[in-house]
């Protein structure tokens, strides 16, 4: 199949330099500062027709919010889960060990697996305090359970390591 009549479109940066290494010319990234599914959204409403066809790799656990608003438009979408977030026994047992350290989560599929380990161990966790790289991760841990959720201000890895350095240094300090 020739790849280069293929428009290829990306929820952020990182994504986008991974589907390039991987080969691709990525034509479509979600603006910076808004770089999830909504915000994806919001450029290919632009960008698209409809009557257009897209292939739309996913996790099993993805929102279907991006699939069913492109389907409102009119756009035909084959979604294909080519990956899924799972716990294994391993984790079980380290969490056992640390489950009021805080954690990090970098999806709302995250956030889900965690919920079900912790359901398993009977566990709640609203003593536990919850890292989260953006809105709808924010809003996952929220209904998850958890008390206290600190947000990244941008939905990046660097703003999300920068906010738990800053948390964690100012709660040393005191």
């Amino acid at each position: 199949m020739d790849y280069t009549a293929v428009k290829v479109a990306a929820v952020g940066k990182k994504t986008s330099r991974a589907a390039e290494q991987a080969g691709f010319t990525v034509d479509i990234v979600a603006s910076v500062g808004n770089e999830n599914a909504e915000g994806l959204l919001e450029v290919l409403r632009k960008k698209l027709l409809p009557g257009e066809r897209i292939l739309f790799p996913k996790s099993k656990q993805a929102r279907l919010m991006l699939e069913q608003e492109l389907q409102r438009f009119a756009v035909h979408v084959q979604a294909v889960s080519v990956y899924e977030t799972v716990a294994t026994h391993a984790e079980m047992d380290v969490w056992r060990q640390h489950v009021h350290h805080p954690v990090v989560f970098t999806s709302p599929s995250a956030v889900s697996a965690y919920e079900q380990m912790m359901s398993h161990m009977k566990i709640i966790p609203a003593k536990t305090i919850a890292f989260v790289i953006g809105p709808v991760t924010e809003q996952r841990a929220l209904r998850t359970g958890f008390s206290k959720v600190i947000a990244a201000p941008q939905a990046t890895f660097e703003s999300l390591a920068t906010t738990i350095c800053t948390y964690l240094n100012r709660e040393g300090s005191q």
